[in-house]
């Protein structure tokens, strides 16, 4: 079945907002995502902050922002933010091999987790277990790896 005719002005202006959104980020520089994690995590948690202070209740949550006309889901940017912190995070050398290792994604996950039950939003925090893990299978692969190519040369 199709969406109602009275929704196409609406679809359309969240369609060229996407598009608008993903030119900007086609051009855009991605050696800032590698700076400064901590300001991205706090970001993805200012995000559902914001979710839980000006949240509109949709389908039994307060997981959405109205902006006009147009709603949207803070979690799934939230998400993306939290990915690229993670990822900084794991890059530093210095804690591998350390409990911390471990520890800090763990920690920044739960963050996360809490706040989206706090909404709620269960199938939101389903995502964050298995994304930290296979984020840790990927370090410790290129690990691995990177020891491997060492113990050749």
């Amino acid at each position: 079945a199709s969406a109602a005719p009275q929704a196409l002005p609406r679809q359309m202006t969240a369609l060229a907002l996407g598009v608008l959104i993903c030119g900007l980020f086609s051009v855009l520089d991605y050696r800032i995502f590698q700076t400064g994690p901590w300001g991205w995590y706090a970001a993805s948690i200012g995000l559902l902050f914001t979710v839980l202070l000006w949240g509109v209740h949709q389908r039994g949550s307060q997981a959405w922002l109205a902006l006009g006309s147009l709603t949207f889901q803070p979690s799934e940017l939230s998400r993306l933010l939290f990915i690229v912190s993670l990822a900084g995070v794991l890059a530093n050398r210095q804690s591998r091999g350390q409990i911390r290792f471990l520890a800090v994604p763990v920690a920044m996950s739960c963050g996360h987790v809490l706040l989206l039950l706090l909404e709620p939003d269960l199938s939101a925090c389903l995502v964050y277990a298995p994304l930290v893990f296979a984020m840790l299978v990927l370090v410790y692969l290129s690990i691995a790896t990177t020891k491997l190519e060492t113990a050749h040369h």
